[in-house]
């Protein structure tokens, strides 16, 4: 019964393939393709107060530098075949390259040198993003270290906070990270005395780019699974299809 089956699927495949030819040649040249994209920037609106020292405590902010980095989606399509070898079925493979702008959201780095004679301890600190004078929501896990940390006298700490999503900012637009209610003076129960506000101040802006890059088709082979997988996905008619599980399976 076994054989049967998989003599009607090879039989199947091969006549998919043999239609194929009517409609499907050679694999095409690549593609010259020009992908345009925007690369966020974060200007300080006054740079001299991207560092601050106040009631023994410095403090320096710095926006990180937005990148860009090339994604490739890959589609498959069946390809024809007059003989099929050792149950290898052709197919072409088309890579397409993408832009991905990363990280996807707003983030700093923020170094503190603790200039007091005791251990600063930043829990309780009020972290927040403004967007035009009102605040944003933002998870807590995107600055849940920067309130974990502990830094002895006379040391330095680094943390990375994260913001809102950039899709959510629109171009132009001023955005502030406060640090609020810092303790920097506790009395000798240690109950604090003394808490200290941070403010950064920034223009957000979106720069135009582009990048050439080529669709690339070549032909592979597939095994009678991979291929059957593709027959079923495209309906009987070759066609560019999206195929992850084939992708994680190579």
């Amino acid at each position: 019964m076994n054989h049967s089956v998989t003599r009607l699927t090879t039989c199947a495949l091969l006549a998919a393939c043999l239609t194929a030819c009517k409609s499907i040649n050679h694999p095409p040249p690549d593609d010259k393709l020009i992908l345009r994209y925007q690369l966020p920037v974060l200007t300080p609106v006054e740079p001299a107060k991207q560092d601050q020292e106040k009631d023994g405590i410095r403090i320096s902010v710095a926006p990180y530098s937005y990148t860009s980095k090339l994604t490739v989606q890959k589609e498959y399509r069946r390809a024809p075949a007059l003989l099929i070898l050792d149950h290898q079925y052709p197919a072409d493979v088309r890579k397409t390259p993408a832009i991905a702008v990363t990280p996807e959201n707003l983030r700093f780095t923020i170094k503190i040198n603790n200039r007091l004679e005791r251990v600063l301890r930043l829990a309780g600190t009020v972290v927040s993003f403004q967007l035009a004078g009102k605040t944003v929501a933002v998870n807590k896990a995107g600055y849940e270290d920067f309130l974990n940390g502990i830094i002895l006298p006379r040391q330095e700490g680094e943390f990375e906070v994260a913001g809102p999503n950039l899709s959510a900012l629109p171009d132009h637009a001023t955005i502030a990270l406060l640090l609020y209610d810092i303790v920097t003076a506790t009395d000798a129960a240690g109950n604090p005395t003394q808490r200290s506000n941070f403010e950064f101040f920034y223009t957000f802006s979106r720069e135009n780019k582009e990048q050439e890059v080529f669709v690339r088709i070549n032909r592979v082979m597939l095994s009678q699974q991979a291929a059957q997988l593709l027959l079923q996905r495209d309906g009987g008619t070759p066609q560019w299809v999206s195929l992850p599980e084939l992708d994680s399976a190579r």
